[in-house]
């Protein structure tokens, strides 16, 4: 899984949160790059960023789910997405400052009880969001 960019689908949007918030106002838009649809969420995020300024995460994620997947409630998606960013290892930890990285076992995040409420969420999604 390292070095960056051998992740695969992984949502940081706490982390970009955090980049955001200590740049935001040093820059007038932005070109988010990506070299795959793996990482469409982190795309979109960072687009938001720049079109709107001062976006919350939250909503970027319930704006995201509703529109890419057709979810009337988001609740669970904008629940969800932050605790796998939590349980990627090596883990970004947001609520440290630098680059402070731990293994996923030493978080207090259950992966099986994040697997079922994706798996809730599909179930409640139109046929081709699922």
């Amino acid at each position: 899984m390292w070095p960056w960019g051998g992740f695969g689908a992984n949502p940081l949007p706490t982390r970009f949160q955090r980049i955001w918030d200590g740049m935001r106002g040093a820059v007038a838009g932005g070109f988010p790059y990506s070299e795959g649809i793996f990482e469409d969420l982190n795309t979109c995020l960072w687009a938001g960023f720049y079109l709107r300024g001062d976006a919350d995460i939250g909503e970027a994620l319930d704006e995201y789910c509703r529109h890419e997947f057709g979810c009337a409630d988001p609740a669970a998606f904008t629940v969800a997405v932050p605790r796998l960013e939590r349980a990627h290892a090596p883990c970004w930890r947001p609520e440290k400052s630098g680059d402070d990285f731990i293994p996923a076992h030493a978080l207090d995040v259950d992966v099986v009880e994040t697997h079922r409420m994706f798996q809730s969420l599909a179930q409640g999604l139109p046929p081709w969001g699922r």
